[in-house]
């Protein structure tokens, strides 16, 4: 359950605030002594947005940026006691008629109560299609006891990309994504980063781009992936 309200303030900022109730079962702890079974998610949040962007579907000029703060509590009939802080920015550049290079930034950090633990769904994880391509989903990030991806309490993703229209409604992308889930903010630094690259095509329709990419790792061995889908990947 949850529910939003926000407000446009002036021509390009909007703000916002809202509720959150969640039920999770957990099956699997990233720490010892962290509570299994029902885990209910209980938290308000706050935010920002700053967009700029001359088309929010396929922009070639402007900004979008926010941040965001989400107060989770057991005073709010959850179980869990934390903030999380996001912050993100994309930024998109044309370069003459046909390119635009857009770059995007993400940050964001967990602080749990002392003492208290953050379950694995609310942790953070890196790769995939919306993260660092050329990963599989979700598989950047501290480990388990069993060698699973227990997910971590910062988050740090970088990705940049070069559009060149090739004809009329067809574009070519070259990319490279740089990420990794941390065990805290403390940990966060671009030595640990995950990253891939690759390139792809975009085929801008009436109703939105249409996306297909291939990626591989940089910083490891592997075999890469192919992705497929509807928008720009930021």
């Amino acid at each position: 359950m949850d529910a939003t309200v926000s407000r446009l303030v002036g021509r390009a900022v909007t703000v916002q605030a809202g509720y959150t109730f969640e039920r999770t079962v957990v099956l699997e702890t990233a720490e010892e002594g962290g509570d299994l079974g029902d885990n209910y998610t209980s938290d308000v949040s706050v935010g920002a947005t700053l967009d700029t962007r001359d088309d929010i579907l396929n922009a070639r000029r402007g900004v979008l940026a926010g941040a965001s703060v989400d107060v989770a509590s057991s005073k709010l009939g959850g179980t869990n006691d934390f903030v999380r802080t996001e912050l993100f920015a994309r930024g998109f550049v044309p370069a003459g008629r046909r390119a635009v290079g857009a770059v995007s930034l993400r940050f964001g950090w967990i602080e749990p109560e002392a003492g208290g633990s953050v379950p694995v769904n609310e942790r953070y994880t890196a790769g995939g299609d919306g993260s660092v391509r050329g990963f599989a989903r979700n598989s950047l990030g501290p480990r388990g006891a069993e060698g699973g991806t227990a997910g971590g309490l910062a988050v740090l993703e970088v990705r940049a990309e070069a559009r060149v229209r090739v004809w009329k409604g067809l574009s070519a992308v070259a990319f490279a994504d740089a990420g990794q889930a941390f065990e805290d903010a403390g940990a966060v630094g671009a030595a640990g980063l995950a990253v891939g690259a690759g390139g792809g095509l975009r085929y801008d329709t009436r109703i939105g781009v249409i996306r297909f990419d291939l990626a591989a790792p940089v910083t490891e061995d592997g075999r890469g992936a192919a992705y497929f889908g509807v928008g720009q990947a930021f």
